[in-house]
């Protein structure tokens, strides 16, 4: 078990051995959430700094579509950012609601839906949602035997899969998690300065 919870989770991926959305239609919803996320903290930097202040969010859009660099960047950004988040990141377990969309957000809409350019592939995408959903659940494993409760994992994931309480409170922090994540430090690390002027 200290294996498990030690590793980046690849083991507990590789056999599925951990809670996932049954619903895959919501388990895309997040990918879409992300893809969407990173690329208008791109967008809103360089408003910041004065560049393509006459760019609408579609044009914006279409610019990446067309720029395979920048797409191949901006998953990259999510790669690290969750992989920092995986590593550092708070999770809060108290929290009963989340807003994962701004007001601000329901500006980019286009036929109901939030318009981005596609960074993933289906697999990869559910893949790096799943990588923060396992990591939830791990900490929140970590505080149930904090709080004195003596079961396995495998108990655990028993007891979320009945659906129970725990489970809905474990779901929502990772909601949470999901909206607080910041892609602005990368965008803005010297590095990718360096190399896109992002």
């Amino acid at each position: 078990m200290n294996d498990i919870l030690s590793s980046e989770g690849d083991m507990i991926i590789s056999t599925h051995f951990y809670m996932t959305l049954e619903n895959k239609d919501e388990l895309d919803a997040y990918v879409y959430y992300l893809t969407y996320r990173v690329q208008r903290d791109l967008y809103e930097l360089l408003h910041e700094d004065g560049q393509f202040c006459d760019m609408s969010w579609q044009e914006f859009v279409w610019d990446i579509r067309q720029i395979k660099q920048i797409r191949n960047t901006a998953a990259m950004v999510v790669r690290e950012t969750l992989k920092n988040f995986r590593k550092k990141g708070h999770f809060n377990f108290d929290v009963k609601e989340v807003e994962l969309f701004l007001d601000s957000d329901m500006d980019d809409r286009r036929g109901g839906n939030i318009y981005s350019a596609q960074l993933f592939t289906v697999d990869e995408g559910r893949a790096l949602v799943e990588s923060i959903l396992l990591t939830t659940e791990v900490v929140q494993y970590k505080r149930q035997l904090a709080r004195g409760k003596a079961y396995s994992w495998e108990d655990y994931l028993a007891e979320l899969s009945q659906k129970s309480s725990l489970w809905e409170e474990t779901l929502m922090a990772f909601r949470d998690a999901l909206a607080n994540l910041d892609f602005k430090p990368l965008w803005n690390s010297e590095q990718l300065e360096e190399q896109y002027g992002a």
